[in-house]
């Protein structure tokens, strides 16, 4: 297996589980079989571009993403790297009222400290 296929593959998987999507529900939407799914996110087969950018859509993330943490690779750091974090982001963008949202940041701040 090489290297940047487990990459990519882990990367798909983490987006797949920060969106609570299963296995099966996004093989389905590939149209490939969950085995196939398996294989990519574990970087035992290697994903092609053009799957790559469909996975993409679906999970409706930028293609970068899959590649940010890769040696050499030149992409914003800015985002997150846990699973939590990134979960908590994806709420908070769906959070309209611009108030609830202030309060929210100045709760985890406060905890924070």
């Amino acid at each position: 297996m090489n290297k940047i296929d487990r990459h990519i593959g882990s990367r798909v998987r983490l987006r797949r589980k920060i969106l609570n999507i299963s296995q099966y529900s996004l093989s389905h939407d590939l149209e490939i079989s969950f085995q196939q799914l398996q294989k990519y996110e574990s970087g035992e087969n290697r994903i092609a571009a053009s799957r790559l950018y469909e996975i993409a859509k679906i999970l409706n993330i930028s293609p970068h993403f899959f590649f940010e943490g890769l040696e050499g690779v030149l992409i914003n750091n800015d985002q997150p790297k846990d699973l939590q974090t990134m979960k908590a982001a994806h709420v908070m963008s769906k959070i309209k009222n611009q108030k609830v949202k202030d309060k929210i940041i100045n709760l985890i701040v406060e905890l924070g400290e």
